[in-house]
């Protein structure tokens, strides 16, 4: 009992799960449509055969295959790709997208999180850190703080203690609530907004099961760094860039679980209990995948 009970203080599964794993495929453009998806929609419950992961897993392999009629690159359309109606994929593709900008916008106040708990631990501890980070309630800016020293022979970098007192998952959502309200709905209540209610719909939701597919994440982010001002200049949508260049998918059941471990353990420093038994992951390839 002494150890059941040490084991959920750090965080641990006291009782293992076995969770259903994604196939992977040989093939990068399946495999980064599934990444796109499972980013989008990292609820266990949108991964079943006709969910929302799916759905629009399929609808950008059907919308790429059509570009690549239109250019000449295919002679015909699959017979799968002809039972999906245009309507039905570009509605499909819209609701995604939205859903994988918002996952994008989770990670950045889950990293946030960790940031505020890292500087909360210094200040705990009254260690200096030379140079602190603070995000924007929006997101879109991070605040970079590097104190410096006058000398006689010039500045120097002194460092200082983090003020940082608040340091949660939950300060973390609250605090960024200018971020999240553009993917909520409308107030349920006649005064407005209830933020405890707020907070309680985010969390649920979106951010705790997107904690347990940060590893597809983030891949996926480092492929939308890339490719941004690429899909701006070219005017489409960035998923449907990553589509069309997909070798960033090749061996997407390896690239995701190097990052694994880390999302383990950022999960356990926001007191989020895990392993990798809980986690959204890839399986390797079937030789004929």
């Amino acid at each position: 009992m002494n150890m059941r009970s040490e084991l959920r203080k750090r965080c641990w599964n006291t009782e293992p799960k076995s969770k259903f794993m994604i196939p992977s495929s040989s093939n990068p453009l399946i495999n980064a449509s599934r990444a796109i998806a499972l980013s989008a929609y990292p609820n266990s419950k949108d991964h079943v055969r006709g969910g929302k992961a799916e759905k629009y897993s399929t609808a950008l392999l059907a919308n790429i295959i059509r570009i690549s009629r239109n250019l000449g690159e295919v002679d015909s359309l699959p017979q799968w790709a002809k039972d999906m109606r245009v309507e039905s994929m570009e509605r499909n593709l819209s609701t995604g997208y939205r859903n994988l900008m918002r996952a994008l916008t989770i990670r950045d106040v889950i990293n946030s999180a960790l940031t505020m708990k890292a500087q909360h631990n210094q200040h705990r501890l009254g260690e200096k850190m030379t140079f602190t980070i603070q995000y924007s309630p929006d997101t879109q800016s991070v605040n970079i703080k590097i104190p410096l020293k006058p000398t006689v022979s010039g500045y120097i970098l002194s460092g200082r203690i983090p003020d940082t007192k608040l340091a949660s998952l939950r300060a973390a959502i609250l605090y960024h609530q200018p971020a999240l309200q553009k993917f909520q709905g409308p107030a349920v209540n006649a005064d407005g907004r209830d933020p405890e209610a707020d907070y309680q719909n985010t969390y649920n939701r979106y951010v705790r099961p997107a904690l347990f597919a940060q590893h597809i994440v983030q891949v996926v982010w480092d492929q939308i760094t890339d490719a941004e001002q690429e899909a701006t200049e070219r005017g489409m949508p960035v998923d449907e860039l990553l589509m069309r260049k997909p070798d960033w998918a090749t061996n997407i059941h390896s690239t995701t679980g190097q990052g694994l471990g880390s999302a383990i353990y950022d999960m356990r420093q926001l007191g989020i209990s895990s392993c990798w038994c809980e986690m959204v992951r890839f399986a390797d390839p079937l030789p004929d995948s």
